[in-house]
């Protein structure tokens, strides 16, 4: 028996308190049965991409791949314009040497050793220039391959 009133008013508000959950107590396989399934529903929706997220990742994909595509298409064409820049060094070479030989061998020839060494000289003003232009386009690829950007 409580000693004193405070005591015997705790002891009453105990025993409303057991009677709710005695009448909880009947439940408790029902409210675990759906606290169960409401866990189950949300670990499913966190665990698993809804449709926006994976049009967001497609969206990225098609995003990277088109950087790479351009990048690989800078490489190559930055291969590609090595290559002619060569051959045009070849050829300013090749056409140098020869006027070299025009003009040494322009005592003995004439009119016709003036007008090869004329061709021969257009020829590699027309191999400069063309060598100016591979030059600035391999700069700019290069850009592109630094920056890794591409303008599609």
């Amino acid at each position: 028996m409580p000693n004193n009133i405070a005591d015997q008013e705790g002891v009453e508000g105990n025993s409303e308190g057991n009677a709710l959950v005695d009448k909880l107590l009947i439940y408790k396989e029902l409210v675990s049965i759906i606290i169960f399934f409401a866990g189950g529903v949300v670990w499913i929706y966190a665990a698993f991409a809804t449709q926006d997220t994976v049009d967001a990742i497609q969206q990225d994909n098609q995003k990277s791949l088109a950087t790479i595509e351009c990048l690989i298409g800078a490489a190559i064409a930055g291969r590609g314009l090595d290559q002619t820049i060569e051959q045009l060094k070849h050829r300013q070479m090749m056409l140098t040497l020869q006027r070299a030989e025009l003009l040494e061998s322009r005592e003995s020839g004439g009119v016709t050793v003036v007008t090869q060494v004329h061709e021969l000289e257009l020829e590699l003003a027309e191999a400069k220039r063309d060598m100016g232009l591979a030059i600035d386009e391999r700069a700019k690829q290069d850009t592109i391959m630094k920056n890794k950007e591409c303008s599609q």
